[in-house]
């Protein structure tokens, strides 16, 4: 057995999978080394053990270690590797990250691994992002969520899943809750890149990037079987879910299935906090007209519920050493969705909405992904070649407070893309670039029907149909070591869009029978990173982004917020941002690390919403009510700073204490606040970690956002907020006390217990329509087999 191929696990001291942990072979034969890396599954293959004298594995974020082959038996060819607590170590590329950490970056990129998601157990995959406590996390209702940071959110923020960008032609300028789609269970890791990354983006990539890569499917010298088991359930809101993936692979062929449930139930929120958040009354439909009905508990929000089902299947085929092909197809569907934030908005005393929801939300992928090892490497090392088809579907149904009359839209969006990126090492200098293509194709459908008859016939559709999107695109980003102790950063990037959307007369006749929009772009970066010693390092940046008006900018007829309607805007141009970024990073004596970074971005061209009018006319008489019109436009300039810093202290082998905090203000140019500039935010943890067991306690908090730093917008919605000494809107400040767990109870089973939001408080974070959850029990089970 000694002389055949043998796997090695590393993992840490929870018995996680350590991924890219090098490890180097010593051949007594030979008398060389050999360097091997170990993949997401934390497995290496090593050949010919017989011929092995030594093994010393080494991670950027672990303290190496050195065994011998004897050694290496006893323990079964598994091997521990103890934290070195750098909790800054990151890593980001397009591609298959293989960058060493933070301190070869010349720019903000934090890390979300595998395992603090499964121990801090988030609900949805945008909760997932929020566990960085560095993205602020909105919601209208429970089936969504949107990120929000550095004043971007929505379309102004990519989401990119296996190297495929998930933003399409529709993503609105408002929160959006598309992230969900993607099932948390299945992620293997996840990346943000803060501040513009056009670069190696493009379009949508102003405020920053969020990287999802799935899990592979696990290639073996000797086949093997492995799965995963999840079940979960909450106190808050009844949650029942459950998740199992399956894998089979062998030396060139992998496969893995992944199947999840979610079912949530109503919401309670907790019993201390602002009155206005509770849900005293609401609407029962008994066949004849809306019945209004006082809730027997205000503190739960009746019509929160939904369930969501994830499957997604991916196969691995390595051709030989050089080629390598994965496919996945991935199929995500919920429920219907209430709106929750609409049916609590009230008209002269009355609920305002009967119905508002969101039909069954689907989005489904197929992709395949090549990768190329060159033999000559003249041109490149490597290539990645990215195939992609989405299918995006979502419907909106709302019907008035004591009306029969339904109103419904309906969209369908294909995506097409394709890229092609190559990675070269040459010297002290690595360099990718490459190229890319995507075209969107919607289209959107209005009905109106009665909830008596049945009776239904067309009506206006949200967005013009039969619209078009295509972007065209080509980058190159260079990183060189200048010196021991100074590196550089650069990247180009040029993108061509081109828009369509045509316009009919059967419902509104507009100035204008088609909107067209041809534009060009190029997004730059230029970065720094300088080494003053072993333990303290600096970085500086100056990137550009981009956001060009995709169909919903340019084309959406949609009632926004009260009383008010938009309309297309034919004249709406890019908005451009410009960041600069300066940051520091020092370990004092071993034991305290400290990292501060602040930026300052202009934005040119600002989109915003406003007050709009065609041809003189204001109004528009828009599901049976007359609105005033609003649009999308241009505003001169937004100037958006901010400062994050970090600290942890590891005071002895068991405990540590971290912190964080985000500061952040931004204005418009004429002295208005910034829609998705958010309050201030951090959070304060001490952990404890000593063989099976990890416990974290942990504070969340906010600060206050006044009536007067309001966005206009945020301002005209006192329905989400609370009410001032002066009965204004404003967005208190809260704190919220939690606890977290875990148990590994043998090899294969572990089980996790949380109580969060210990001391019960009422809280609703910033613009969002739902109020958090109350004292809320976490009880979930990881099994491995």
């Amino acid at each position: 057995m000694i002389a055949n191929a043998q796997t090695i696990t590393v993992v840490d001291e929870f018995d996680e999978a350590i991924e890219n942990a090098m490890v180097k072979i010593y051949n007594k034969e030979a008398h060389e080394f050999s360097i091997f890396f170990t993949d997401e599954f934390g497995i290496v293959t090593l050949p010919k053990l017989n011929i092995i004298d030594s093994v010393l594995v080494s991670h950027v974020s672990y303290r190496q270690i050195s065994w011998g082959l004897d050694q290496l038996k006893k323990q079964r060819f598994r091997i521990m590797l103890e934290s070195n607590n750098h909790f800054l170590s990151t890593s980001f590329v397009r591609h298959n990250p293989d960058f060493e950490g933070q301190k070869n970056q010349t720019n903000r990129q934090i890390k979300i691994s595998s395992k603090n998601v499964q121990f801090l157990n988030p609900q949805t995959s945008a909760d997932l992002v929020g566990l960085s406590n560095q993205i602020f996390i909105q919601k209208s209702q429970m089936g969504g969520g949107s990120p929000m940071f550095r004043g971007f959110a929505a379309n102004n923020v990519l989401i990119v899943v296996d190297g495929v960008r998930m933003n399409n032609a529709i993503f609105r300028d408002g929160n959006l809750q598309n992230i969900i789609n993607l099932d948390p269970n299945f992620v293997q890791s996840t990346e943000v890149l803060f501040g513009p990354g056009s670069v190696l983006y493009g379009s949508d990539a102003m405020g920053g990037v969020m990287v999802f890569e799935t899990k592979n499917p696990r290639l073996d010298s000797i086949s093997h079987y492995n799965g995963n088991v999840m079940l979960r359930t909450q106190s808050a809101n009844k949650e029942n879910s459950w998740h199992v993936d399956m894998g089979y692979g062998k030396t060139n062929f992998a496969g893995i299935t992944s199947i999840s449930i979610y079912n949530f139930g109503e919401l309670k929120m907790g019993a201390n906090g602002p009155k206005e958040y509770t849900r005293p009354i609401y609407t029962e439909y008994t066949g004849l007209n809306d019945t209004i009905i006082k809730n027997e508990d205000p503190n739960v929000q009746l019509f929160t519920g939904y369930s969501q089902f994830n499957f997604n299947q991916k196969f691995r085929y390595k051709f030989n050493k050089r080629n390598d092909l994965i496919v996945h197809f991935g199929h995500t569907t919920s429920s219907d969705v209430p709106r929750y934030d609409r049916l609590t908005q009230q008209s002269k005393g009355l609920p305002k909405y009967g119905d508002w929801h969101y039909g069954p939300q689907k989005w489904t992928q197929l992709n395949a992904r090549h990768t190329l090892l060159f033999d000559k490497k003249k041109l490149a090392d490597r290539m990645v070649a990215t195939l992609a088809f989405q299918n995006f579907g979502e419907s909106r149904v709302e019907r008035a407070f004591q009306s029969k009359i339904i109103y419904e839209n309906v969209e369908k969006v294909r995506v097409y893309s394709a890229n092609i990126d190559f990675d070269k090492k040459k010297g002290k200098t690595d360099l990718i670039y490459g190229i890319e293509s995507v075209s969107n194709f919607v289209q959107s459908f209005g009905s109106i029907s009665s909830i008596d008859s049945g009776y239904m016939s067309a009506n206006v559709s949200r967005y013009p149909n039969s619209s078009t999107l295509q972007t065209m695109a080509g980058y190159a980003s260079a990183k060189t070591k200048l010196s021991s102790k100074m590196m550089a950063s650069a990247g180009i990037r040029y993108s061509y869009i081109n828009l369509y959307a045509p316009f009919t007369d059967t419902f509104y006749s507009f100035p204008f029978s088609e909107i067209r929009l041809k534009k060009s772009a190029f997004s730059g970066s230029l970065g720094v990173r300088f080494l003053a010693n072993a333990s303290t390092y600096v970085f500086a940046n100056i990137a550009s982004g981009f956001k060009a008006p995709n169909i919903d900018d340019m084309g959406k007829i949609f009632d926004n917020q009260p009383n008010r309607v938009t309309i297309p805007n034919p004249n709406l141009k890019p908005e451009y941002s410009y960041n600069y970024e300066m940051g520091l990073f020092t370990n004092l004596g071993g034991k305290v690390q400290w990292m501060i970074n602040g930026y300052y971005t202009l934005v040119d061209n600002l989109i915003v919403r406003d007050d709009f009018s065609l041809n003189g006319v204001d109004s528009l008489l828009f599901n049976g009510s007359m609105l005033r019109t609003q649009s999308l436009v241009n505003s001169s300039r937004g100037f958006i700073h901010g400062i994050e810093t970090q600290i942890q202290w590891s005071i002895n082998s068991f405990f540590e204490l971290k912190s964080n905090f985000n500061y952040i203000s931004g204005k418009t140019s004429d002295n208005m606040s910034i829609r998705h500039v958010t309050p201030n935010f951090g959070n304060t943890s001490l952990n404890y970690k000593k063989n099976k067991i990890m416990i974290s306690a942990y504070a969340n908090y906010n600060t206050e956002l006044a009536f007067e730093k309001l966005a206009p917008t945020e301002q005209g919605k006192a329905y989400l907020y609370a009410r001032d000494a002066n009965g204004n809107p404003y967005a208190p400040a809260w704190c919220t006390l939690n606890l977290k767990t875990s148990f590994k109870i043998n090899k294969s089973l572990k089980a996790n217990i949380g109580l969060e939001n210990i001391m019960n408080k009422r809280y609703r974070p910033y613009s969002s329509g739902i109020t958090a959850p109350g004292r809320n029990l976490v009880l979930s089970v990881y099994s491995v087999f």
